[in-house]
């Protein structure tokens, strides 16, 4: 009994110093101060190897000391932060662009230190999502669609039980999961880069070998028809999502772009006064501009 109490003690003891040691490196991170940072990842190392949040800080870490923000002076406008010049006449002379670059080895130091944590630790969703953030935040599409894959194929594994920071289970885990994947499809869609049409799909498909009907997916392969005017192909798919969520916005909008693509006007006008009628203020107010084109041509 009192070697139990000894070990459980032992155990406690640990857990507190791993998260003075997080609490610690997070004022350091704010303040960047790499020398303090290392010198705590180091003693953390020591003191707690197989603390699960040392990898999230040597990732934070790595990527802090990899980020570069620079500024250069172009003819074209950035989708950044943008400075006007204009010449004597008032005229757009030229450009001063607030950019960010990383060090593409700092930066795969970063990218192998959450692979660590994901190896150790393959249900903490923070480091899956904090990988596939970096990898798109640096345009690294092919890794980035990879990533997503393998933590949808995971996840069918442990039924979404995900964790989070500190080893905390998320109560709408599966929900959360989806939803944010989502939200990286959407990022491949603004790349604006027809290769990335393949990825999108891939994704998707993944996601359908586990949930059927989940009808972002579903519009996701539409939309990527529709990319390629495959109309048909594209409104097969979303009348199966609309049968699944007859009110979805998305698929509505969807729907009455892919009429209004093929010149099927009455359809068109049909699906964007069912947008006006369930979508949000946004929504309303697009459907009403685009049903109101779509009567005057």
């Amino acid at each position: 009994m009192k070697q139990f109490i000894y070990i459980f003690f032992i155990a406690c003891t640990s857990s507190v110093f791993a998260q003075d040691f997080s609490r610690q490196f997070n004022e350091l991170y704010q303040k960047k101060d790499s020398i303090a940072e290392i010198k705590l990842l180091r003693e953390w190392r020591a003191a707690a190897p197989q603390d699960p949040e040392i990898y999230v800080a040597w990732f934070n870490y790595y990527v802090q000391l990899s980020r570069k923000d620079i500024v250069t002076i172009t003819s074209e406008q950035s989708y950044r932060n943008t400075y006007i010049i204009k010449d004597s006449t008032g005229k757009d002379k030229a450009f001063i662009n607030e950019e960010v670059v990383y060090n593409r080895t700092l930066l795969n130091r970063a990218i192998d230190s959450i692979d660590h944590g994901i190896i150790v630790y393959p249900s903490r969703l923070d480091m899956r999502f904090a990988k596939i953030n970096m990898l798109n935040k640096t345009y690294r599409y092919d890794e980035f669609a990879r990533e997503i894959i393998k933590a949808v194929n995971y996840g069918a594994t442990i039924n979404n039980n995900w964790l989070w920071t500190n080893n905390e289970a998320r109560a709408d885990a599966k929900e959360f999961f989806l939803g944010t994947i989502q939200g990286y499809v959407e990022k491949l869609y603004k790349s604006e880069d027809d290769k990335q049409l393949g990825k999108i799909q891939q994704i998707a498909e993944t996601i359908l070998k586990y949930y059927p009907d989940n009808v972002e997916a579903i519009s996701d392969i539409a939309v990527t028809h529709i990319f390629k005017n495959e109309y048909e192909e594209a409104l097969a798919l979303l009348h199966k999502a609309e049968s699944i969520s007859p009110h979805n916005n998305i698929v509505l909008n969807n729907m009455a772009r892919c009429y209004a693509l093929k010149n099927d006007k009455p359809n068109a006008i049909k699906y964007y006064k069912l947008l006006v009628l369930y979508g949000n203020n946004d929504d309303k107010r697009y459907g009403e501009q685009q049903i109101g084109e779509l009567e005057r041509n």
